[in-house]
């Protein structure tokens, strides 16, 4: 995934309904930081997102360029809504957002070590080989993750932070 196919797709997201302002979660996060990433980093066909002001309308968004929409066809990619109330995040998340303007839509990425601490604690298979590549790579700072995961993380579950910070 590039950077390029994320635009189009929010570009027809805005088409949908009233929003402008993304904010691009999961692996392809990555992208807010490096254009060219890791290839493993950026393996993903669903671009996970939520509107950063209005979570409103998204089913529109979703009924347009979803999972087996005529653009995940077309394309082989497809927006992928989520919550930010599923992402395990530090406080101070929002500040941390990396924006990148292109004209009138603003794609907010997640910070990648916030995204590796929520990717840890969802603990798929896929998620422990990303984050394997982006510390190898130098994308990712094991002290800035350690940090953040030891304090002030709402984990979903009693064992996750013994897991993460044990991990």
């Amino acid at each position: 995934m590039r950077r390029e196919q994320i635009l189009l797709a929010l570009k027809e997201a805005a088409k949908c309904g009233p929003h402008t302002e993304f904010v691009i979660a999961g692996s392809l996060s990555v992208l807010g930081l490096k254009a060219l990433p890791p290839e493993l980093m950026s393996m993903s066909i669903d671009i996970d997102f939520f509107p950063l002001r209005d979570p409103t309308h998204v089913q529109d968004i979703v009924d347009e360029l979803g999972e087996d929409s005529v653009c995940h066809e077309q394309h082989g990619y497809y927006l992928d809504p989520i919550s930010s109330g599923i992402l395990v995040l530090h406080p101070g998340w929002m500040e941390r957002l990396v924006m990148l303007e292109f004209g009138s839509i603003r794609a907010y990425f997640l910070d990648v070590n916030d995204t590796a601490i929520s990717k840890y604690v969802r603990s798929a298979e896929n998620d422990f080989r990303r984050i394997d590549a982006g510390l190898e790579a130098g994308v990712l700072d094991f002290d800035i993750i350690e940090g953040r995961a030891q304090f002030e993380v709402d984990y979903p579950g009693k064992d996750d932070r013994h897991l993460l910070v044990e991990g």
